[in-house]
């Protein structure tokens, strides 16, 4: 699986590659904003491609870093939800069953009473 990701990407960056290498000439208009007065002149294409892939990239950084903050959060709570639960556990475990409430009296069965052979 490692290969076949390794030879996508050569792929891809020599498409690109080839892209920029046929329109190494061209130069493109910009506009930031639908509305804006402003508008950049004579921007090569490869350096608006570039600016492009580096704003998707800054966004994706954002976006997993958010979510990564919120799986932590989530992670430390349910780690203190497991402790709490393990300890009560625990003590459940290693306390007497003398010293339980118990809210009915049971009656033993005997052994061979209340089975069907």
């Amino acid at each position: 699986m490692f290969f076949v990701k390794v030879l996508l990407g050569i792929a891809l960056a020599s498409a690109v590659l080839f892209f920029l290498v046929l329109n190494l000439d061209e130069t493109v208009d910009v506009k930031l904003w639908v509305g804006s007065a402003h508008t950049y002149r004579d921007v090569p294409l490869g350096f608006a491609m570039l600016v492009a892939y580096l704003l998707g990239v800054l966004t994706y950084f954002i976006i997993a870093l958010v979510q990564d903050v919120r799986m932590r959060t989530q992670v430390g709570r349910l780690r203190r939800e497991n402790r709490t639960l393990n300890d009560e556990l625990h003590h459940l475990r290693g306390s007497a069953l003398d010293d339980l409430p118990t809210t009915e009296t049971r009656q033993d069965v005997g052994v061979g009473e209340g089975r069907a052979r």
